[in-house]
């Protein structure tokens, strides 16, 4: 099986982003599952290049063989989603439109039902399918909480939760003012592509590999695609809860071993649930500033270049806040 091999874009920057730790946040999709072939990386090669990158993406199946129940699918899948199971996630891709909603249902039936067997949970993000993708009148995806288009984005509208508008790879320089106009309107740009069409040379590999190396280079954040809805869809747009006082911040420093009381106030869960949502991994919510939080808590001051030794002192309580609108 070839290695995925990146294209050569040393001298390409995103000069856009905010200050950091606000960088600006980008998702990684990937539409259908594809095997490869000769010159042509299959989904499985893309992904393990984006995992060992520490990368997140999110993997739409098609079912492309309903007559034998997704088997093909389900079979690449698996091996896709073993490669790192914090880091991938798996959704439906719908039929094209002018599918009745018997067809669509059974479809999202299927595919989910394939999920599940491979994640232990049926997945509730969905993308459709076509040139026009997007929302059809009278059809509707059952416990599909976020969708993912293809139609146009204007930056004074708000985009329906059940439409995310997608960036196309024709230009590294339209990548950018997309990534930048959707992060100054407070919301993630998500691209999307199919690996068959990262060729070596081809316009949309170098695209994508330029965006990858903005994550190397932390210019760019890179979120999974479920995360990233969530906090673009949150009402303040802050990753934080809000508190009892009302203004959604951390008001304290926190340690490992500190744990929740039974006031009203609870820091250490807001701080996992922070944490959670951006990926990093701090395990249960339960209030509890244990090993994994403090991994988390660590992971997070690596990547924005703040003093790394996995406790909340002043400087990363400041970092974490500057995520709110306040």
């Amino acid at each position: 099986m070839p290695i995925y091999v990146p294209s050569y874009v040393a001298n390409i920057t995103y000069g856009e982003s905010a200050n950091p730790p606000k960088l600006d946040k980008i998702v990684f999709t990937i539409d259908h599952i594809h095997r490869g072939g000769p010159g042509i990386y299959s989904t499985y090669d893309v992904v393990a290049h984006l995992v060992k990158l520490k990368i997140p993406v999110t993997i739409f199946m098609e079912c492309t063989d309903p007559a034998n129940l997704c088997r093909v699918d389900k079979k690449y899948a698996k091996d896709i989603y073993q490669l790192d199971p914090h880091l991938i996630s798996l959704g439906v891709h719908a039929l094209p439109k002018g599918h009745t909603q018997e067809e669509q249902s059974r479809r999202l039936h299927l595919i989910n039902d394939s999920i599940e067997e491979i994640t232990g949970l049926k997945s509730d993000i969905l993308s459709y399918h076509g040139a026009d993708a997007g929302p059809e009148p009278g059809i509707t995806f059952e416990n599909i909480k976020y969708a993912r288009g293809i139609n146009t984005w204007v930056a004074a509208q708000r985009p329906n939760k059940l439409d995310t508008p997608i960036m196309f790879l024709n230009s590294v320089d339209s990548a950018f003012k997309y990534t930048k106009l959707r992060n100054k309107a407070g919301f993630t740009a998500t691209l999307f592509v199919h690996s068959i069409e990262l060729r070596s040379q081809s316009r949309r590999k170098l695209v994508f590999d330029a965006l990858i190396k903005q994550v190397i280079d932390r210019k760019l954040q890179a979120l999974n695609y479920y995360s990233a809805m969530e906090l673009d869809y949150s009402h303040s747009r802050c990753p934080l809860k809000v508190f009892s006082n009302g203004n959604g911040f951390l008001l304290q420093n926190l340690y490992f071993g500190h744990r929740d009381g039974s006031g009203p106030i609870r820091q250490v869960r807001e701080l996992q649930v922070f944490l959670n949502l951006l990926g990093y991994g701090a395990g249960e919510t339960d209030g509890v500033y244990g090993s994994k939080t403090a991994m988390a808590v660590l992971l997070f001051q690596v990547d924005n270049n703040l003093p790394a030794y996995g406790q909340v002192g002043v400087r990363t309580r400041e970092s974490i806040n500057s995520f709110c609108d306040g």
